[in-house]
């Protein structure tokens, strides 16, 4: 291609901008006269995104049992437990966390619904544990689970809470 020649541009039906190929989803025959579809790449992505909420909003039904068979796939993949029980985990815990005896504080969603307790387990074993707030959750992960360094923390508070 010399300094003068354009690369090849099409006009999208979505944003009606005139757009380099590379735009576009294509480059054979199967997406019909030109090989490239119409809309391009990001016009493309905007309208299946709206078309699957557009379907969830519908049937908010088909949204609430498409999250809980998610999180149940989750639950049973991850930590080798059902949703069932958990639920039992989290009523014999009173909904509370494990450790700290707090309710999750952490929202989820543009309701800002409160979030789930997180489901503690021993990394090397996959042992299930107990249920955890995110705050409790993560101090256990940045010591490692390590009962060493949570005692020399304990010390270092002692020390320094003296005053």
């Amino acid at each position: 291609m010399t300094a003068k020649q354009a690369a090849p541009r099409k006009k999208c039906t979505g944003c009606h901008k005139l757009k380099p190929l590379s735009k576009f989803y294509g480059g054979n025959k199967a997406y019909g006269r030109g090989g490239y579809m119409a809309r391009c790449k990001v016009c493309t992505a905007r309208k299946h995104t709206a078309q699957r909420r557009a379907r969830l909003e519908a049937q908010p039904q088909l949204r609430q049992k498409w999250s809980e068979y998610r999180r149940n796939l989750k639950l049973q993949e991850v930590y080798g437990i059902t949703a069932e029980q958990y639920n039992q985990m989290h009523t014999a815990q009173g909904g509370l966390c494990a450790i700290c005896g707090k309710p999750e504080q952490r929202t989820v969603g543009p309701k800002r619904t409160p979030a789930r307790l997180s489901v503690d387990h021993n990394h090397g074993t996959k042992q299930v544990r107990a249920l955890l707030c995110a705050a409790c959750n993560t101090a256990l992960g940045s010591f490692n689970e390590s009962p060493e360094l949570l005692a020399k923390a304990i010390a270092y508070l002692t020390h320094w809470n003296r005053a």
